[in-house]
């Protein structure tokens, strides 16, 4: 079975909310075809950076020093937020986990212990259907915090980094690790070195992206995923925010400097500037994407926050705030569904 019928069997089977067998789908010669009848739409499949149902937010700490040791999920229809469970993630994250999604489990892999700042390698997923994460199912190359994540079809990637809690340790390492079986993952190629640290991700179905902390911008493709081209040879350093993915754009929403900044997947041209605020001002925050929105998540610097902001992709204008988690963090991970 293909992976076009594997995710499109998927998106059946949140649209009807109903038990769809995956072999009721068919891929004919000239595309997709529709089993059902004429009276039930096919629909799209998503890009592999979206999600069609929920997003997720994934431990993070409080104004009191507190991790959250928890796993939260939140409408993208309502901003409502519930608990999926509050124990069993492998590492209490403080900050810089990297987090991607298959179309059936999420994946964190790295972060920073508190207290002790203590810096993981950990790979860990949770499949959606429970919730229930799955503990260690590998390791990185290398123990790091502030690793940004993206995700082909059948691959996450765990990109840069830092070695150290600071800034001496940064590294270009660019890891993968399959979806399909829980093993170790493995460095495929360097980036560079200067948009490692707290940068932001994105990416389409053909390329992913890398913008961070130098300000340039780089991106590699899924196909040949070991080198990397210069698109932006200077912008701001932005760093501590989320990348998100239109189908035509990626942005860059970053918390420091405050900044929204947006390019086409279609070209490699310099990002620019756009409008769009957050509703408060913090760093730090947590990503996650629908197919019509991107979602920032708590955040902050020492204090947390519950908020839970929404951008359109369809405008640049300013977030709104579409709803609260249950606990203020910062530092925290998204992902989606």
């Amino acid at each position: 079975m293909t992976d076009k019928r594997i995710d499109l069997a998927y998106i059946q089977f949140r649209a009807a909310n109903a038990a769809i067998h995956q072999s009721n789908l068919a891929v004919g010669a000239s595309g997709l075809t529709n089993i059902f009848g004429p009276s039930t739409p096919l629909v799209p499949v998503p890009p592999y950076a979206q999600g069609s149902t929920d997003g997720y937010n994934m431990g993070g700490i409080n104004g009191s020093s507190v991790v959250q040791n928890r796993l939260d999920s939140f409408s993208f229809a309502s901003g409502t937020t519930s608990s999926v469970t509050t124990s069993g993630l492998f590492q209490l994250y403080y900050i810089g986990a990297q987090s991607t999604a298959s179309r059936t489990d999420g994946y964190m892999a790295g972060g920073t212990y508190y207290p002790g700042f203590t810096i993981y390698s950990t790979i860990t997923k949770f499949p959606f259907s429970s919730g229930t994460p799955v503990l260690g199912i590998g390791t990185m190359t290398s123990a790091r915090t502030g690793v940004v994540g993206s995700q082909s079809s059948t691959h996450g990637y765990a990109l840069t980094g830092s070695t150290d809690v600071g800034t001496s340790g940064r590294t270009s390492t660019v890891d993968k690790y399959p979806f399909s079986s829980d093993t170790n993952a493995t460095d495929i190629a360097e980036s560079a070195n200067e948009e490692a640290w707290y940068a932001q991700g994105s990416n389409n179905n053909e390329n992913f992206y890398v913008t961070g902390y130098s300000g340039r911008d780089r991106k590699s493709s899924f196909a040949s995923d070991t080198s990397w081209t210069l698109i932006n040879p200077s912008g701001p350093n932005l760093y501590a925010g989320t990348g998100h993915s239109s189908e035509t754009d990626g942005y860059i929403s970053s918390a420091s400097p405050s900044n929204r900044s947006k390019f086409p997947f279609s070209s490699d041209v310099v990002r620019t500037t756009v409008s769009g605020a957050l509703t408060e001002a913090r760093t730090y925050v947590a990503g996650a994407n629908s197919t019509t929105d991107g979602f920032m998540m708590g955040g902050g610097s020492g204090t947390g926050s519950p908020t839970i902001d929404k951008y359109p992709h369809a405008s640049d204008t300013n977030a709104t705030d579409v709803g609260e988690l249950i606990v203020s963090v910062w530092g925290s991970s998204g992902t989606q569904v």
